[in-house]
């Protein structure tokens, strides 16, 4: 393990291996099998290896130069946001112990370095510019104590988003308003890795819902599409094969979106924080954003969702609040081991209630006591079924917690950051937003607050 990635080697006659990634900017290094034991070595690069021309193949690989130097700000971000990395000569030190320090004494003139004897200027001219890149991002700022990490060079770090996307994120959440940006903001980020072959997709695009500029030069218009296409639950074909990392990826954009929300805490972040919250429900149930939630029942398609419509039910909170003859109705298309499937789900449905109440006040913090309340869905297990407890003032997103899935019921203690400045009397509200569930969502508001002019 370098600085420049992860090198694995398997040696031959292992009989079973099962190898899984999921840690900070590597996240993208593919689960495998193997069922029968090994004739030959194998050997496992993460992206970086194989962007520097690493090529992974059961019998040899060449390993030609490190990427890093391509990637330095990124890499740095983590390291300076994790306290590694606190001035600049820590992360020299760093790079000491790179594959890239190697291969620049040894191939230095594939670097641009005339003179192998110079590698230490070299290599602090670059952390010179990647940190100058970092302070224009807003990531880092160089004091005279040394290097301190901004929020977003946190929130790149902990999603594994480059640090061009979080500010891209932060720069974007004032005119982030409807379903149409936030689709077209996935265009304008990098992080979909390269390009990939995606036959016919093109003509497809037509079929969209939320249309948008697309460069078919950029991996972005494919997963513009294919994202898309999944939503509105059309046949993908060969091509569902790469939704999985699509998936991935935009879940972690989601989810770095609230986190810069809720550190610019500014007006107008509340509305991006939900917004994005709802599209990572829409992708947990596979249900486009503007369609009827009701989609997220077993077996409900065009037809039921028209009867229900008809009837007045838009909601799946109206769905189960109604009387049986209308929810028979809505559903006597079905087939019975689907109205089998519907009923299982509604019986897991989660109603959530919440209360807050004010524990202490300071000039530039209010603390909450939240308690959460769910009924249904007794699941605690699942990593997909978690909730997000939002704060906010007005349009502005002041913190954004994650809870894991819980039984029935859970009790927290909420610092709520405060705006310079902020006196007398606010009114703060709290949202419970599921990750899986369209339609279980809890508002609870009237939480008043009287800030103190001086404590």
């Amino acid at each position: 393990s370098t600085p420049d990635g992860v090198l694995l080697l398997v040696p031959e006659g292992v009989d079973s291996i099962r190898l899984s990634w999921a840690a900070g900017l590597l996240n993208s290094l593919p689960e495998i099998d193997l069922e029968s034991p090994l004739e030959r070595p194998l050997f496992v690069v993460t992206p970086q290896w194989a962007a520097a021309g690493a090529v992974a193949a059961a019998s040899e690989m060449w390993l030609v130069e490190s990427p890093l130097l391509e990637n330095l700000a990124d890499f740095l971000v983590a390291e300076i946001a994790s306290g590694v990395a606190g001035s600049k000569q820590d992360c020299l030190d760093l790079l000491s112990f790179s594959f890239l320090f190697h291969r620049l004494r040894e191939n230095p003139s594939f670097y641009g370095l005339a003179d192998p004897a110079g590698v230490a200027a070299f290599l602090s001219s670059r952390v010179d510019s990647a940190l100058e890149e970092l302070s224009s991002l807003g990531c880092v700022e160089s004091t005279d104590e040394g290097l301190e990490s901004r929020p977003l060079a946190a929130i790149s770090a902990f999603h594994g988003i480059l640090p061009a996307s979080a500010a891209h994120l932060a720069a974007s959440t004032a005119n982030l308003r409807g379903w149409r940006r936030l689709f077209s903001l996935l265009l304008e980020i990098d992080e979909f890795g390269a390009p990939f072959d995606a036959p016919g997709l093109r003509a497809r695009a037509a079929e969209l819902e939320f249309a948008a500029p697309l460069d078919w030069e950029t991996s972005n218009a494919c997963v513009f599409v294919l994202l898309q296409l999944y939503l509105q639950r059309e046949d993908l074909g060969d091509l569902a094969i790469q939704m999985p990392n699509i998936l991935s990826s935009v879940r972690r954009v989601l989810a770095a979106l609230v986190d810069v929300c809720a550190a610019l805490a500014t007006p107008g972040t509340l509305t991006p924080t939900l917004l994005a919250l709802r599209m990572g429900q829409c992708l947990a149930v596979q249900v486009s954003p503007s369609a009827s939630p009701l989609l997220q029942f077993p077996g409900f398609g065009p037809t039921e969702i028209a009867a229900a419509t008809g009837r007045g039910v838009s909601s799946p909170n109206e769905f189960l609040s109604a009387d049986e003859e209308t929810r028979a109705e809505i559903i006597k298309a079905l087939s019975d081991t689907q109205i089998a499937k519907v009923a299982e789900f509604a019986n897991r449905f989660p109603v959530v209630s919440a209360e807050a109440s004010v524990v202490s006040i300071a000039e530039d913090e209010v603390k909450l006591a939240v308690s959460i309340e769910k009924e249904g869905d007794p699941e605690v297990d699942s990593e997909s079924k978690g909730w997000w407890l939002i704060v906010a003032e007005g349009d502005s997103c002041l913190v954004a917690k994650k809870i894991e899935a819980f039984e029935s019921r859970v009790d927290r203690e909420i610092n709520v950051p405060l705006s310079e400045g902020i006196k007398g009397r606010i009114e703060l509200k709290i949202f419970v937003v599921s990750e899986f569930y369209i339609g279980a969502d809890e508002e609870k508001g009237g939480i008043v607050v009287e800030i103190p002019e001086s404590t």
